[in-house]
């Protein structure tokens, strides 16, 4: 993308549409892991992590904190952790709010990592300029929703996608609908 303070969002989503199961564990994803799915080179450019405070707490249960050399916000309204790695700030408010306050140190692409409220909240809003799915030959058959209802309407333009040898497939989306930041 050639906008340098875009807002990406990079997702597995079962192949039923559901980002994990309802107590929000990864471990379904696991067999999955040996297949390099690009992620060191998205990775690699982004400057900023927006997370919910479900995500930054399962982070947190982590052996450590998995993003040191990232600044991270929290979007929350249950307050800030005054055990917080260095880097990470917690914003109560909408997405829109949280991005004029990030806004003046922002230069680089903004990765909504999770969870699924806070990615429907910035996708209601039109603040996803790019959406990675990767996914996942598994059906949870419930959990939580890749796309809660009321948060998505529109036709993405296919920018890329790849299958892998695993069954998972890679869709890349241009979300032109993305507000102007």
């Amino acid at each position: 993308m050639d906008n340098p303070t875009s807002v990406v969002a990079y997702i597995a989503a079962s192949l039923d549409g559901y980002i994990a199961p309802a107590d929000a564990s990864v471990d379904w994803l696991e067999p999955f892991g040996a297949v390099d799915y690009g992620f060191d080179t998205f990775f690699s450019d982004i400057e900023t992590l927006i997370m919910g405070r479900g995500t930054y707490d399962q982070c947190r249960g982590f052996d450590s904190w998995p993003y040191p050399d990232r600044r991270t916000a929290v979007l929350t309204n249950r307050g800030a952790d005054p055990n917080a790695p260095g880097g990470v700030t917690f914003h109560a408010g909408d997405p829109s709010a949280l991005l004029e306050t990030l806004a003046p140190a922002m230069s680089g692409k903004s990765w909504v990592v999770g969870g699924g409220v806070v990615l429907g909240a910035f996708l209601a809003a039109n603040l996803v300029d790019q959406l990675d799915l990767f996914v996942i030959p598994v059906m949870l058959g419930a959990g939580i929703p890749l796309f809660p209802e009321g948060t998505v309407s529109g036709a993405p333009r296919l920018l890329t996608s790849e299958t892998f040898e695993n069954g998972v497939v890679w869709l890349s989306y241009g979300l032109d609908g993305a507000a102007p930041r």
